[in-house]
């Protein structure tokens, strides 16, 4: 890769949050037209984006940002004032720079700037007192592009950046030394189980050192690959604002939590599913104005997106305040389709695994957004396939919310290891929250499944073995007294209990891909190797209810 391109992603990876930051700030402005902060913030992202551009030799960015600045310019002098139609010249102009920037440096040619910049030139003329005639764009000689400047050095990317204590990285040296951490912890293990095998005292001071080492450096490792969720939560008040709009609805987003890190694959991979729950919310979950005033309720609807870290998981949960799902209409869909028994009463989880069915949808009517049930199965095979899981909640009336449990990181997860039927499993902490044993005799069965009491709570049962080979019981205690061992899980907001032949201990694992046989229980979503050589699958906790 050439210094050029090296600077030119350097550019790419700034001009990106900028232009994130402009527009969360710009969606503020509009709320609150005399919020000075969310102004200045605007104008320095412009700023920085057309410096930057400069130093690089970009002409269509730097013109673009130059003449928006401008228009920033007027506003903040208080020659102008904050109005609907600034912010929409102003969005549909910062979306023009930022596929300048991307075109740009994807050493391809940008859509031509000039109706943009024209636009934004009579605006800033369109006053009561503009009597001169209206210049081209390109007569505005502070529009120039400015002369090619040195090339952009990586200390002088950006004006937000006073020290020298943060260094960009590209992503796929993060996920090449990421495998290698995983081949060395797999290493560690091998070295561990021979030095137990050999009975070397030496060679097992020597392995326990190194051990301690090697999860030093995979704490830095992962550490080094977290990155704060504002990096993608800063674009949903555009989104929602937009969407609201095109269906004539009042909408507010509250946002929390945008500190909160989370591993950039992570990061990257659930932006899709929460676009997808944002404009569900908004389509479906959202009444119009009007119809939010005969039920009493506020006319500007609300959206909370919530990120928060419990124990060794990240949650984010998204909730809004309008009609729930219509139940009846599900229900009825999916006795229709055969996918619930006559006279069975489904819990709102339930009801959520029917709506993620691929093409399950109640709506009569297509829209521009997606529906309620159109996309939830692109998120629960998504959230799913990263070790996570969904919760759903609805409430007639009050709102429906989105609870996605997600582990920290991708690569390297601590597991419960068990054994079933002479199979060794692993299942993430991540979703168990206590081992325990009970009677056989402490199984009830109701509704067609066996349950037990766990944490004063009646909870359904899954018998692993059962579910793996067919067999009629599973998990008795080396007594053969007729006792259960159990794990107690939790994902999202449901419960659920397996039963299990042994405990084998906590171990970390590296997770590797894995593609089941076809005609295999759906029940796995990797697999890994253990410190003996041998592999074992790992349980996809969502699936074994």
């Amino acid at each position: 890769m050439s210094q050029q391109q090296k600077y030119a992603e350097l550019f790419a990876a700034e001009a990106r949050e900028h232009l994130a930051e402009m527009g969360r700030a710009l969606v503020a402005l509009e709320g609150e037209p005399g919020d000075q902060a969310s102004l200045d913030a605007i104008f320095r992202s412009v700023h920085t984006i057309k410096g930057m551009a400069a130093a690089m030799g970009y002409d269509v960015p730097t013109r673009l940002a130059h003449n928006i600045e401008s228009v920033l310019d007027e506003l903040r002098s208080g020659r102008r004032t904050v109005s609907t139609d600034v912010i929409d010249l102003l969005l549909e102009t910062s979306d023009l720079l930022e596929g300048a920037v991307e075109a740009t440096v994807a050493s391809k040619t940008p859509a031509d700037p000039s109706a943009a910049i024209e636009r934004l030139v009579l605006w800033r003329l369109a006053d009561a007192g503009a009597s001169e005639p209206t210049p081209r764009p390109e007569a505005d000689a502070a529009a120039q592009p400015a002369p090619a400047a040195e090339p952009l050095r990586a200390g002088a990317v950006s004006s937000r950046r006073s020290d020298t204590s943060r260094l960009r990285v590209d992503i796929r040296r993060l996920d090449a030394l990421m495998n290698l951490m995983g081949e060395l912890m797999i290493l560690r293990g091998e070295l561990k189980a021979l030095a137990d095998q050999l009975g070397a005292e030496s060679l097992q001071d020597a392995v326990e050192r190194a051990g301690r080492f090697i999860g030093e450096m995979q704490a830095h490792v992962v550490e080094s690959r977290m990155v704060p969720v504002w990096q993608i939560f800063d674009r949903f008040p555009r989104l929602v604002r937009d969407a609201s709009r095109s269906v004539g609805k009042e909408i507010e987003l509250e946002i929390s939590g945008k500190q909160l890190e989370l591993d950039r694959s992570l990061l990257d991979a659930i932006s899709d599913p929460l676009v997808h729950l944002l404009r569900n919310a908004v389509d479906h979950g959202i009444e119009p104005p009007d119809e939010r005033d005969r039920a009493g309720k506020p006319r500007v609807g609300r959206i909370e997106l919530t990120a928060r870290r419990e124990r060794s998981r990240v949650v984010i949960i998204i909730r809004d305040d309008g009609r729930g799902i219509d139940r009846d209409s599900v229900i009825a869909k999916a006795r229709r389709d055969g996918l619930l028994g006559e006279g069975e009463e489904p819990t709102d989880q339930m009801l959520f695994r029917v709506m993620a069915r691929p093409g399950f949808s109640t709506a009569t009517q297509i829209t521009t957004l997606s529906g309620r049930g159109v996309g939830l199965d692109v998120v629960e095979a998504t959230i799913r396939g990263l070790g996570g899981s969904v919760g759903f909640r609805s409430e007639p009336g009050a709102g429906a919310s989105f609870r996605l449990d997600l582990p920290l990181t991708l690569a390297i997860l601590r597991a419960l290891i068990v054994e079933v039927d002479g199979q060794v499993y692993a299942l993430p902490v991540t979703f168990t929250r206590e081992s325990f044993e009970v009677e056989e005799t402490a199984v009830e069965r109701a509704h067609g499944r066996e349950w037990v009491h766990w944490r004063d709570e009646r909870v359904p049962l899954t018998r692993l073995r059962t579910l793996f080979t067919g067999g009629e019981r599973n998990g008795t205690s080396t007594e053969g007294a007729g006792f259960l061992n159990l794990v107690g899980l939790e994902f999202g907001e449901s419960r659920l209990v397996v039963s299990v032949d042994e405990f084998l201990g906590e171990e970390e694992i590296v997770i590797k891909p894995f593609d089941p046989p076809r005609g295999a229980v759906p029940v796995f979503s990797g697999a890994i190797v253990r410190p003996d050589g041998r592999p074992a699958l790992v349980l996809d906790v969502g699936n074994l209810s």
